[in-house]
C-alpha cells in the first residue's frame, strides 16, 4: 500500500463578471477569471510515513476571458453565442522524472453556439463548439469540434436532474 500526504497546498481563484442589456431580449455577458494552485505531495511506502517514495511539487495558473451573447428568441427558446480564450501554465518538480523544474503552457480559443428549448419542466440543450489550441510542445494550431446534447428536468419539489452527452477536449498539464 502507498500512503500519500499533501503539504503546503494552496489555491487562489478570482473572477469579474459583467452583464449589459443590449435589448429587452438580448444581453452581452462577460467573465474574466483566474485560477492558481500549488501543492507539495509526498508518497510513503509505510503507514508511519518514514520511507518516502515520491516528493513532488506542482504549480499551475489559468487565466481566461469568456464573453457571451444571449438572445431570448421566444419565451421558450434561448440562443447563446460565445467565445472563450484561456492560457494555462504548469510547472512540476519531483524526485522521479522531473529532477529540475519543468514548465509547459497551452493557449486555447473556443467559439460556440448553444440552443436551449424549454418545454414544461424540461429544458433541452444542443451546442457545438470549435476549439483551437497550441502549446509549447506543439506550436501548430490544432482544432477540435465539441458537440453536446443535454436534458434538464427541474421541479420545485425534487430539485434538478440532468443528463448530457458530449465531447470535451482537455489538454495535458
Amino acid at each position: 500500500a502507498k500512503y500519500g500526504l499533501h503539504e503546503d497546498w494552496a489555491r487562489a481563484k478570482g473572477s469579474l463578471s459583467y452583464s449589459y442589456e443590449l435589448a429587452p431580449n438580448t444581453s452581452l455577458d462577460a467573465l474574466l477569471y483566474f485560477d492558481e494552485a500549488r501543492d507539495h505531495y509526498f508518497e510513503y511506502n509505510d503507514s508511519a510515513y518514514q520511507i518516502m517514495n515520491v516528493d513532488s511539487q506542482m504549480q499551475s495558473r489559468l487565466c481566461g476571458f469568456n464573453p457571451k451573447l444571449r438572445w431570448q428568441m421566444s419565451p421558450k427558446t434561448l440562443l447563446n453565442f460565445g467565445y472563450r480564450a484561456e492560457t494555462t501554465s504548469s510547472s512540476r518538480k519531483d524526485n522521479g522524472n522531473y529532477q529540475d523544474w519543468t514548465s509547459h503552457h497551452t493557449t486555447q480559443h473556443q467559439g460556440f453556439v448553444q440552443l436551449e428549448y424549454l418545454h414544461d419542466e424540461l429544458r433541452f440543450n444542443a451546442s457545438l463548439g470549435l476549439v483551437m489550441a497550441s502549446s509549447d510542445l506543439s506550436t501548430n494550431l490544432r482544432s477540435y469540434l465539441e458537440p453536446a446534447l443535454g436534458i434538464i428536468w427541474q421541479t420545485e419539489q425534487a430539485g434538478e436532474f440532468s443528463i448530457a452527452l458530449g465531447r470535451n477536449i482537455a489538454f495535458p498539464t
